[in-house]
C-alpha cells in the first residue's frame, strides 16, 4: 500500500531555485524530483526539510510553492 511521503524541498546552491513538494505517494515522477536544477541546469540539488512557513504554505495549497 503507498504511503505519503513527508514534504520535502528542493534547492539549488547556484542559482537560488527551490521547490517545495508534498508528494501524495511513495511513487515520484519528474515534475516532483527533476534530476537537476530547471533554471541553471546543476545536477546536485540539495533536500532538506520545508521550514514552518513553507509547510504551513503548502497545507493552505499556495501556488508561490509549486
Amino acid at each position: 500500500m503507498a504511503r505519503p511521503m513527508l514534504p520535502f524541498k528542493l534547492s539549488c546552491s547556484h542559482c537560488g531555485w527551490s521547490k517545495v513538494a508534498a508528494p501524495k505517494s511513495d511513487a515520484l515522477n519528474a515534475r516532483e524530483v527533476p534530476i537537476c536544477c530547471p533554471s541553471c541546469g546543476n545536477p546536485h540539488l540539495n533536500w532538506s526539510k520545508p521550514t514552518f512557513l513553507e509547510s504551513i504554505l503548502l497545507k493552505l495549497g499556495s501556488s508561490a510553492l509549486r
